[in-house]
């Protein structure tokens, strides 16, 4: 039995076509000389094999304002998506999750900051913001190479290697400043 109280969630089968045509669909809806906008990028996604297949299925995303990983639910997942939020989840007006609402997606032994995502031709899914805007890239593919590498197909690192990492003195100066 649901919680009447709590938002419900609309997830659909992984559909990598209906991602672009709803991403296609906002696009047109932007003003043209919106900043931020790099109208040399087409909408183009890419399906990912690694990663936990069995709870999500993850694809990358490039559009003409940013590079974004997107994960489903699994087709064959009858769980609930292994997401936790410091804040209860707000409905939208039809009393589905709404968008836009931070949560933390794990996998993996991965604890990965995403923000849920609804547009009528996917229901549900989660979106990862890997890079925006994306002006200085010529094409898709080449925003694409820049993010490409999936985290879940990586050895976890602990956190204490994220930080110890290379800085030139400029970027520390810039640091204190």
């Amino acid at each position: 039995m649901s919680d009447l109280s709590s938002p419900s969630w609309d997830f659909r089968w992984p559909d990598p076509v209906a991602s672009r045509v709803a991403s296609e669909r906002l696009l047109e809806a932007m003003p043209p000389d919106q900043a931020g906008l790099n109208h040399r990028i087409m909408v183009t996604i890419r399906l990912e094999t690694d990663g936990d297949r069995d709870v999500v299925t993850s694809a990358l995303l490039a559009t003409p304002w940013a590079v974004e990983r997107i994960y489903w639910k699994a087709p064959m997942f009858e769980g609930t998506m292994p997401i936790a939020s410091a804040m209860p989840l707000e409905a939208d007006e039809t009393g589905r999750v709404a968008a836009k609402q931070g949560v933390i997606l794990t996998l993996q032994q991965r604890r990965i900051p995403v923000l849920t995502a609804w547009e009528p031709e996917t229901g549900h899914y989660l979106v990862e913001v890997l890079e925006s805007p994306v002006l200085e890239y010529a094409h898709a593919e080449a925003a694409l190479a820049a993010v490409g590498v999936n985290p879940l197909s990586q050895p976890p690192r602990h956190w204490s290697q994220q930080i110890q990492k290379p800085v030139s003195r400029r970027s520390l100066i810039t640091l204190f400043r």
